[in-house]
């Protein structure tokens, strides 16, 4: 929701309309991330009783045709809102161009079985032309050719956006505190349930350090963290403060050490000038690449496949060692790496980007609705499976 509200936002600033469909109930959707969006935005919301009916999400059109009136673009972020445009796109009036935007590195690799992820996998692959396409960064391309055994040299490479700053944290704080903002989650972010036994491991070898969590989690992943917080009896040492307000997150990084984290948080973090360990999507291991300078440009947490990784807990141990001049100086690589992700000349990129596309004559991005219905027939056995086994 972050990468969606700053595109949104800044083009709103710039004098273009943008509605957000969001492909859940509005009250699953929290008010800090609601907040993260320009009042001028229009937010759409799909309940619960449409995602559960057969013929979702065909059940849509009329609502689609009677809603979206005048729309030239549909950037798809994930691989479900790929597929929904996908197949509702005749109920769109104004026939607009389909955009995927990958910004997971797994996101349509064959790393996803089943027929479902292979129905929309093949949508994306053959369907929608190769000069239609962003990816996050080089290394998520590179990792989606190399699943696919194709290239895609005609796409587009599209930063993740961020607004600069000029608040700065001055000097090595006195305290040793690490801190992750991110969602709590068991499967991409693992490194979160990994923290307190980091902490505990830190502590027992002398270092000093606390940890501090924050995000938003169903409850399964929240107790599940709070489970591994009292497995390692780190309770007086690890915080787990729930979901933070956009607003206060330089507040939460004023008196931090060192980050841990992935993605537009690690940016932003970096922005502040904080040293950011970037943790590895889907890892079981707490591992990580490096600090995000030492990273290729946009990678943010993908799996490098390069072998060079280093133990999160013997980075933060050789952190407490440096002096405060290095720790300075590692502080000042941060920033100037930020400062890549400039979202000014990143959105007038995607701008530009979004009007070359406009201007190609191809208009059908349709799924067919053989393929709309097998995947909702999968669904339903699925869901059949599910309710006997209760």
């Amino acid at each position: 929701m972050t990468l969606t509200s700053r595109l949104t936002n800044w083009l709103i600033e710039h004098n273009h309309s943008v509605d957000i469909l969001i492909l859940a109930p509005k009250n699953d959707i929290s008010s800090n991330v609601a907040n993260l969006f320009s009042n001028k935005a229009a937010l759409h919301f799909v309940e619960a009783a449409y995602r559960h009916m057969p013929w979702y999400p065909l059940n849509l059109k009329s609502w689609v045709n009677n809603t979206f009136v005048e729309i030239d673009v549909i950037v798809a972020l994930s691989m479900e809102s790929l597929y929904v445009s996908s197949a509702l796109y005749h109920a769109f009036r104004s026939r607009p161009v389909i955009i995927p935007y990958v910004i997971d590195n797994v996101a349509y690799t064959r790393s996803k079985s089943g027929v479902i992820a292979g129905i929309i996998r093949r949508h994306f692959l053959y369907k929608i032309p190769d000069e239609f396409k962003m990816f996050m960064s080089q290394t998520v391309r590179d990792i989606h050719a190399d699943s696919l055994k194709t290239n895609f040299d005609k796409s587009k490479i599209l930063l993740i956006p961020t607004k600069l700053s000029d608040v700065r944290k001055c000097g090595m704080p006195q305290k040793k505190i690490i801190v992750s903002i991110g969602r709590v989650d068991n499967a991409m972010k693992k490194y979160v349930h990994q923290l307190p036994e980091i902490t505990a491991k830190l502590r027992k070898n002398g270092y000093v350090v606390t940890c501090d969590i924050y995000g938003h989690g169903d409850s399964s992943a929240i107790e599940e963290l709070h489970k591994h917080i009292r497995q390692y009896d780190v309770q007086e040492s690890v915080n787990y403060h729930g979901e933070v307000e956009y607003t206060r997150f330089h507040d939460v990084l004023r008196d931090c050490f060192v980050f841990v984290g992935m993605g537009t948080s690690a940016i932003e973090a970096s922005m502040f000038g904080v040293p950011t360990i970037t943790a590895v999507a889907f890892c079981e291991k707490p591992i990580s690449y490096g600090y995000l300078p030492e990273l290729p440009l946009g990678a943010l947490g993908e799996d490098l496949k390069n072998g060079n990784t280093r133990e999160i807990e013997s980075m933060i141990a050789a952190l407490c060692e440096i002096p405060e001049s290095e720790y300075i100086n590692l502080s000042k690589r941060h920033v100037d790496c930020a400062k890549n992700y400039d979202e000014d000349v990143i959105c007038v990129n995607f701008l530009d980007f979004l009007n070359e596309r406009l201007n190609c004559p191809y208009r059908e991005f349709k799924m067919p609705v053989l393929n709309v219905l097998a995947v909702n027939v999968v669904r339903g056995f699925n869901y059949l499976i599910r309710y006997c086994v209760r």
